[in-house]
C-alpha cells in the first residue's frame, strides 16, 4: 500500500502552460508536485524561437480564475484586450471586423506565450512545486503498480520510480501518450497538417489595434 506521503505526491511531465497551471492548482489543493521538463530553465533567458502571442479566451480565463482572482488579474494585466478579428478578403481589399462579444466589454486577451509560461513556472515554484529541467523523457514502463520513467539529461540517464500518479502534459508530441500506446494502454490516431509555420521578420499592423488580423492565402493564413 502506498504511504500517505506517496498519495500526496504527483509527477507532471512537461512544464509548459498546461503542466505549470495544473501543478499550481494541485499545490494549492495540498499535493506535492514535481515537474519534469525536457528543456533548460528559460526563465532567465530572453525570448527565443518561434513562439507567438496566444489569445486567451473564456475557457482559458476560467481555468486561471479557479486558481485565484489575484492570478487572473496579474495575467490579464500582462496582456492586451482583443475585441475581435479583422478578416481580409482573398479577392478584394475589403476588411471585415468580426466582434468576439456583444461590445467592447467582452474581449479575449492577447498575451506572450513565453512570458505567460515564465509567470506560471514562477507561481508553481512559489507555491512549492519542484521543477527538474533538462529531463527529456525517453521511455516509460507501466508494468508495475506505479510508472517507471527514464529521462535523458546532460549528466546521463536518470530513472525515476514514480511511486505516485504521473500526469502527461508534454504537448502535442507527448512522449507519455506514445509510451502508453506502445504499452497497449490507449489508442489514438493523429493526422498532421501539411502546412508549416514561419514568422515574418516584418511587423504588420491593422487599423484596429485591438483585433487579430487574419489574411487567407491559398492553403494557409497570415495572422
Amino acid at each position: 500500500m502506498p504511504s500517505q506521503e506517496q498519495k500526496d505526491n504527483i509527477i507532471v511531465v512537461g512544464a509548459g502552460l498546461v503542466g505549470c497551471l495544473f501543478a499550481l492548482s494541485l499545490q494549492k489543493k495540498g499535493f506535492q508536485v514535481t515537474l519534469y521538463e525536457r528543456y533548460k530553465d528559460f526563465r532567465s533567458i530572453p525570448s527565443l524561437g518561434r513562439s507567438i502571442n496566444l489569445v486567451l479566451t473564456g475557457r482559458g480565463l476560467r481555468a486561471v480564475a479557479q486558481i485565484g482572482k489575484d492570478v487572473l488579474d496579474e495575467i490579464v494585466s500582462m496582456g492586451s484586450p482583443v475585441t475581435g478579428r479583422v478578416m481580409h478578403n482573398t479577392y478584394t481589399s475589403e476588411r471585415i471586423f468580426q466582434r468576439y462579444g456583444k461590445d467592447d466589454t467582452e474581449f479575449n486577451i492577447s498575451i506572450s506565450r513565453f512570458e505567460l509560461n515564465k509567470y506560471l513556472i514562477k507561481k508553481a515554484v512559489d507555491a512549492g512545486a519542484k521543477v527538474q529541467f533538462n529531463h527529456n523523457l525517453s521511455s516509460a514502463d507501466f508494468s508495475g503498480e506505479w510508472a517507471k520513467l527514464t529521462f535523458q539529461t546532460p549528466q546521463g540517464q536518470v530513472v525515476v520510480d514514480a511511486g505516485c500518479p504521473v500526469v502527461g502534459a508534454d504537448g502535442g508530441g507527448s512522449r507519455i501518450r506514445y509510451q502508453m500506446r506502445d504499452a497497449g494502454l490507449t489508442t489514438f490516431t493523429e493526422e498532421k497538417c501539411i502546412q508549416g509555420y514561419a514568422m515574418s521578420p516584418k511587423t504588420c499592423r491593422s487599423r484596429s489595434s485591438a483585433a487579430a488580423v487574419l489574411t487567407p492565402v491559398a492553403v494557409f493564413a497570415l495572422i
